[in-house]
């Protein structure tokens, strides 16, 4: 799991990952709204969350207890200086080594997996940790549409070296994944029921249930 220490990530990836806003209203306005109602949520599990995700959450879920977990001390104090959540318990760890209960009934992992060293082992471990019937809100940056992605991520003002870089060598950035690929992954880690929301250029929201 990468750590990322730049203040103004919130900013680059709005550039980099076009239809991000779009991305959180998918998520945070469509599926979990219309969810919520349905779901007993007494913990939920987020992983190198930005401001906005962990608003997103706290906002469906204001009585559940949430755990953060953040690899970069300055990304993590960033956000306790940001989001107000009493009850949140914030960690400075990878999630690969981190220690936790099996007993989240969500977790959100967004526009993480390509940033991971052993995505097998990391949706493994996201498998264990939550409840049964739990949801994992996965979103992933993939090796499809670059052509498209490298136009609009130009025009949106993305640092040109990484624009080429990621277009030309995306395995010299990240983890090139296809989404046939992830769907493989979340398979071996257990997963079954896996629903395909919505596809931004190179970007995928899926949601799945343990």
């Amino acid at each position: 799991m990468k750590e990322f220490k730049n203040k103004d990530y919130a900013i680059e990836i709005r550039q980099k990952i076009p239809g991000y806003d779009v991305m959180l209203d998918v998520i945070f306005r469509g599926v979990l709204l219309r969810l919520a109602p349905s779901l007993k949520v007494d913990k939920v599990l987020a992983l190198a969350s930005q401001t906005d995700e962990l608003n997103g959450l706290a906002s469906l879920f204001p009585k559940a207890g949430l755990t953060v977990v953040e690899p970069s001390e300055a990304m993590l104090q960033e956000l306790k200086r940001q989001v107000h959540f009493p009850q949140a318990e914030y960690l400075n760890s990878r999630f690969e080594e981190a220690i936790l209960p099996s007993a989240y009934q969500i977790c959100s992992c967004l526009l993480v997996l390509q940033f991971v060293e052993n995505p097998s082992f990391f949706l493994r471990k996201i498998y264990d940790s939550l409840s049964e019937g739990g949801l994992l809100i996965l979103s992933f940056f993939s090796n499809q549409q670059l052509g498209y992605w490298k136009t609009l991520a130009s025009e949106l003002g993305a640092n040109q070296q990484q624009i080429q870089r990621t277009y030309k060598n995306q395995a010299s950035l990240m983890t090139s994944l296809s989404p046939q690929e992830v769907a493989k992954l979340l398979e071996e880690a257990g997963f079954t029921n896996i629903e395909q929301v919505c596809q931004v250029l190179s970007t995928f929201v899926w949601i799945i249930r343990k």
